[in-house]
């Protein structure tokens, strides 16, 4: 549930943090005292578009911030899969700056998201209804979504299987509308896919390659200092010439001096043991650098085709990916392109009866959709009947029209939709003897607002957010609907916690909890503050909701009447 908001330079609003309670909490005040902006602040906290002028006048920069208590499951699985971490608290908070040069900044739990992330996790845990969402009622495309939900999971793991098929299907049929696109540019495609796979098979490239080539030329690249470098090494340990300098004559001569001492002394013959090792060490370095000097003598002609063969390497990678693995998973793709552009009649023929089998079990789910459909829309029939006689709209009789129609495709297969294959409309009949039409022919504003607070009502036990906001849905009613859209309201409280913004005294008597939404002037600033209203506060708020006059003691009277019947 949302526990606290805080508001800054928002509209009217200076610096505001109100804190909500669960149950239902009321939100009433003077008309334009600030608590739609409220509303539209917690809109925004939910990653709905915005504009500049919701930031206050004068000001560079708005800013809300929520704090959520008691997230659901629902929401957790959703912060989980979106990697934003979760409070072992199970406490969510949304943060969002909205500046006048157009930069919104967004965060959860401290991190940084995009708005769309912050959408997500906002209807995850808050349900917004205003005055303008009853046109939702009008608009027949969210008719099948409201019947989706009160079906529930049985029609979700339905539609589960249903879109996954889908995907298969379209998967085929775009395969399909490939091979009979313009034949021309199939020729052309397949002429290119051709060149590039002689270009890559003819370069007979192994992943091991250019590691090879990369090491070589690093030396050639140094080969003539490598080739001096060894020549004198080689000079240095022994030469061919009758010289004295070369390391292996010095020890040879070392060796032939100690072997005139080794008999007198163990210690002489221990040394003398120990140049005799050096001297064999030597001849052994000394064969070592000469094969060294043979192998890496400069070839100009070697170092040319190294670096050629290199540079050839990375162009074909600039070409088809940034590593020889990348290029040869790219030979595959286009082998298996070309192979299917080349046999298109073979292939368009597995693929037709690919689709047909699919279109079959995707019909079938359709049916099975629509069966299941049809049992819960009489139900919801029977269900929102109840709720609108309850609502004080007797004789109005809400009926579900499900039609199982569909139109074909170039290949004779059926236009599946996302949703199936169901044409959904709600329709209404709002007196007695009047046939049944769609919502937006005949529904009055009050109307709509007591079909749609009866769908939520409806329902309220499935519904996965926590927190359900009602802004001035009771436009347009009076009386005893009042009193009624009040009791569906607590109602609903029980399982969620309820924000609604009212000028009807019924619901402000109705809440759990009353705030109080009011302006003043200071100087040429106007500011909006918001009280949290106690037991002697709230029959005066009510008592002005009905007639105006907070301190009449007959009005009172009535206020308090009003309260202890939701109350007792």
């Amino acid at each position: 549930m949302l526990k606290t908001l805080q508001i800054q330079n928002i509209a009217l609003i200076d610096t505001l943090s109100v804190t909500f309670s669960p149950g239902m909490n009321c939100l009433t005040g003077e008309t334009g005292a600030g608590k739609s902006i409220m509303i539209d602040a917690i809109s925004a906290l939910m990653g709905s578009r915005t504009s500049k002028e919701l930031i206050r006048s004068g000001t560079e920069m708005g800013r809300v911030l929520g704090e959520f208590t008691a997230v659901s499951a629902y929401t957790t699985d959703t912060l989980l899969q979106l990697g934003i971490p979760v409070n072992g608290d199970h406490v969510v908070t949304l943060d969002r700056e909205i500046a006048l040069n157009g930069r919104n900044v967004c965060r959860i739990n401290g991190k940084t998201v995009s708005s769309s992330v912050l959408r997500q996790v906002g209807e995850s845990m808050i349900d917004i209804h205003g005055q303008h969402d009853n046109q939702s009622l009008t608009k027949p495309e969210s008719h099948g979504r409201l019947l989706d939900a009160f079906a529930g999971a049985e029609i979700d793991d339905l539609l589960q299987e249903y879109n996954d098929t889908l995907k298969r299907f379209r998967e085929r049929q775009k395969a399909l509308e490939a091979l009979s696109g313009d034949p021309v540019s199939r020729a052309r495609a397949a002429d290119l896919l051709l060149y590039q796979i002689r270009e890559i098979e003819g370069a007979q490239l192994t992943v091991e390659e250019e590691e090879t080539l990369l090491q070589r030329r690093n030396i050639l690249d140094h080969g003539e200092k490598i080739a001096r470098t060894l020549q004198i090494a080689a000079g240095m340990l022994t030469s061919d010439r009758d010289t004295d300098t070369t390391v292996l004559t010095m020890l040879g001569d070392l060796k032939h001096e100690l072997s005139g001492i080794t008999a007198l002394s163990s210690e002489f013959e221990s040394i003398s043991g120990d140049v005799e090792s050096l001297l064999y060490e030597a001849e052994a370095l000394s064969d070592k650098v000469r094969k060294a000097a043979e192998k890496n003598c400069f070839d100009p002609e070697e170092a040319e085709w190294v670096r050629k063969r290199y540079d050839y390497i990375q162009t074909l990678k600039g070409k088809y990916g940034d590593s020889v693995e990348a290029v040869l998973r790219f030979l595959e793709d286009a082998q298996a392109q070309y192979d299917f552009l080349t046999g298109s009649e073979e292939q368009a023929a597995q693929i037709l009866q690919e689709m047909q089998a699919l279109s079959a079990e995707l019909y079938g789910l359709c049916e099975e959709i629509s069966f299941t459909r049809k049992k819960y829309g009489d139900l919801l029939e029977q269900r929102i009947q109840e709720e609108l006689e309850d609502l004080e709209m007797p004789g109005t009789r809400f009926a579900v029209r499900l039609d199982f129609a569909y139109e074909t495709d170039e290949q004779g297969f059926p236009q599946f939709g996302k949703y199936g294959l169901d044409d959904i409309e709600f329709l209404i009949s709002a007196n007695p003897g009047e046939p049944l039409l769609p919502l937006a022919r005949i529904a009055s504003g009050g109307e709509l607002s007591r079909i749609m607070l009866a769908v939520k009502r409806i329902l309220n036990e499935s519904d996965r957010v926590s927190t359900m906001i009602f802004d001035e849905i009771d436009t347009g009613i009076s009386g005893v609907a009042a009193r009624k859209i009040a009791e569906k309201m607590r109602a609903i409280a029980t399982g969620h916690q309820v924000i609604c913004v009212t000028h009807h005294a019924q619901i402000a008597a109705a809440a759990d909890h009353n705030l109080y939404v009011s302006k003043e002037s200071s100087g040429e600033r106007t500011v909006t503050r918001v009280d949290i209203l106690d037991d002697f506060t709230k029959i005066q708020e009510v008592s002005r909701l009905l007639d105006g006059d907070k301190e009449n003691a007959i009005t009172n009277d009535h206020a308090r009447t009003l309260i202890e019947r939701y109350h007792a």
